[in-house]
């Protein structure tokens, strides 16, 4: 009966106006001709396992909670007050937020933009911020979208301010500085004939951005301990204990934060992020960026930009000494230039090599593919955004998402669920390759090791509690896999979510040990490192199991290789069980550094977790993995 209503929840909810349907345990037990407590029962034990959504309306009201997640790309709760409370967790979670439109957010700010999220979110108002990069990276856009961020979430009310000011302008008058910050009382300084309030009082309830806050010296900084400590700030002249005030703090340098800050001062600073330069940013944000550049000049002069697809690649090849705010002006100048050469009637400004600064000129000459001309261009025009653009002009993609709609558009096509899977398997093989030999795996929020480390320890533990083999490189394929797609976090559409939603139900089915082991690596994930896994995920680790797990309770003698090195055994035996084409080799791999007595451990675990018949056949490669025979 439990499954006979979670197929119902599942079948109701996945419909596109799944509002409509109340599933309530009166609908349920006139469906089913059942008694009321026996629903009621089954439907709690399905909420209490965090299946099914709960409303706590008249009636109570269940939904499919991962089909609800699937569809909205949402993480949300097992229950709710009412289905406006649901509705609206919904809308707030699948809102677009400020970051969500910062060039790089998936990619090289990656890191940055989770920390700025973090100190958002912490009670009451936040953590201080400290942004450091070189002149023009993006440190003053990057702390107003932070406040952005904070007033689109919630966290900052809509007529919150955003106070910006700029220490090296007060640099060489400290008391100057202090008063500007904190305001000073009436009397305390020759010509003080009125109170005035600081940036602290203007910006209370809101954010003050201090820039270039490596101007301040010891005793600046030393001023702003007793808000950092305990959100009082004193006035000049105030002869009482000051007053609080509620501000986010987000500080900016240029500098080297060692040798320009008090250690007192720093250690009140838990978020400290480094923006990179432009140079070290991936090709694709520098195309977005140049890209975007040339739309805001576009709907300045009311005029469509055609862009050269040879220019184009000849300004993301270009060094940029001064980041994105040099870059900037380079398009600026581009457009300046080919405005010279168009008539006020034109509707178009062509963007010619000649129109380019000297600068990226003189680095493309050594270059000759960057100077080879072609006839497509790019049109950029006023009423365009910057997504339409990309959507309409990108020349690189997002791997991951390409794999996944083959696989998608074959399913759509064949009719034979058996040749989809096999077809599906090679899709994904290819998907694998790719990450692991071809992708430039950098910049992102874990490193690889830590992904390594986790499906390592994972897949150790099912091979021995669930009596299964898994290739020996499946830790390597899932840890690039998962480090990938952080980057690569694209919105089904409602026809490839259903689709994808069709896909996994088969795999399910056709196999519920495949289910089983893709919900323990998922579960791991949210555990360990905090990711929530989406359907893309989970059809990519179900297929990936499906063409590696190997039943081997039916071989009478093992074979098992041991060898020292963090993928050494298992890729010798991943080699051989792919030539033979079928699993004749397990594999045991050994930190450098392991003892005698744990090798033997895990041999034992082994032997002891496998139905060994007729004997083991152990292939070592030198050492102390000689000594286990002790």
């Amino acid at each position: 009966m439990e499954q006979q209503i979670l197929e119902v929840l599942k079948k109701l909810t996945a419909a596109n106006n799944w509002q409509s349907y109340k599933i309530s345990a009166d609908f349920l037990c006139k469906k089913f001709n059942v008694k009321r407590n026996t629903v009621s029962h089954y439907l709690n034990i399905l909420y209490k396992e965090g299946k099914a959504i709960k409303i706590n309306s008249r009636p109570v009201i269940f939904w499919h909670k991962e089909i609800l997640e699937n569809n909205y790309h949402v993480k949300l709760e097992t229950e709710y007050e009412s289905i406006e409370a649901l509705e609206k967790a919904i809308q707030l979670s699948s809102k677009e937020t400020a970051f969500d439109k910062v060039i790089g957010s998936q990619q090289s700010l990656f890191n940055s933009i989770a920390k700025l999220k973090a100190a958002a979110g912490y009670p009451p108002i936040g953590l201080p911020v400290l942004l450091t990069g070189p002149t023009g990276s993006g440190k003053s856009f990057l702390a107003k979208t932070y406040y952005d961020y904070c007033v689109d979430s919630g966290f900052l009310g809509d007529k919150s301010k955003f106070v910006h000011f700029n220490c090296a302008e007060y640099a060489d008058n400290p008391e100057l500085l202090t008063s500007n910050l904190f305001g000073y009382k009436k009397g305390a300084f020759t010509g003080a004939d009125k109170d005035k309030i600081g940036l602290f009082d203007e910006a209370d309830g809101g954010m003050l951005f201090l820039d270039e806050i490596h101007r301040l010296d010891a005793k600046g900084q030393e001023k702003l301990f007793n808000y950092l400590d305990n959100g009082i700030i004193t006035p000049l002249g105030e002869t009482h204990h000051g007053h609080k005030v509620s501000v986010r703090l987000i500080f900016a340098t240029t500098e080297d934060i060692k040798s320009h800050f008090l250690d007192t001062f720093i250690r009140r600073i838990p978020i400290q992020i480094t923006i990179p330069k432009l140079n070290n940013r991936t090709p694709q944000e520098k195309e977005n960026l140049i890209k975007l550049f040339y739309l805001r000049q576009a709907q300045t002069l009311n005029k469509n930009i055609l862009l050269n697809s040879s220019i184009l690649k000849l300004l993301i090849a270009a060094d940029y000494p001064g980041n994105v705010g040099e870059l900037e002006n380079t398009i600026l100048i581009s457009v300046a230039n080919a405005l010279q050469k168009c008539k006020s009637a034109d509707d178009n400004v062509n963007i010619l090599l000649a129109d380019m600064s000297i600068n990226v000129l003189k680095q493309s000459i050594n270059n000759p593919n960057l100077l080879t001309f072609n006839k497509q261009y790019i049109k950029i025009s006023p009423t365009d955004t910057l997504a339409t653009i990309i959507q309409r002009t990108e020349t690189t993609s997002d791997e991951i998402k390409k794999y996944f709609l083959k696989i998608f558009s074959l399913y759509t096509h064949l009719s034979s669920c058996g040749q989809f899977i096999e077809q599906a398997i090679t899709i994904i093989n290819s998907l694998c390759d790719y990450l692991i030999f071809e992708k430039d795996n950098k910049n992102n929020v874990f490193s690889l090791e830590l992904f390594k480390n986790v499906f390592k320890h994972e897949i150790d533990n099912m091979e021995n509690t669930q009596q299964i083999q898994l290739n020996g490189n499946s830790a390597l394929v899932l840890s690039y896999f998962y480090y990938n797609r952080q980057f690569s976090n694209w919105s089904l559409t409602t026809k490839e979510n259903k689709t994808a939603q069709k896909i996994t139900n088969y795999l399910e089915k056709s196999d519920s040990g495949i289910k089983r082991l893709s919900d323990q690596i998922m579960s791991t994930l949210e555990q360990s490192l905090s990711l929530n896994s989406d359907i893309v995920d989970k059809i990519f680790i179900q297929l990936y199991l499906k063409s590696i797990i190997k039943n081997t309770k039916n071989l009478d003698i093992r074979c098992l290789v041991l060898a020292h090195g963090y993928s050494t055994a298992s890729s010798i035996a991943n080699v051989v069980n792919n030539m033979q084409r079928e699993h004749l080799i397990d594999s045991i791999d050994m930190p450098l550094d392991i003892g005698v007595q744990d090798i033997g451990h895990r041999v034992n675990n082994y032997i002891q977790n496998r139905n060994i018949h007729s004997g083991l056949i152990l292939m070592v490669d030198m050492g102390s993995l000689e000594g286990i025979k002790d």
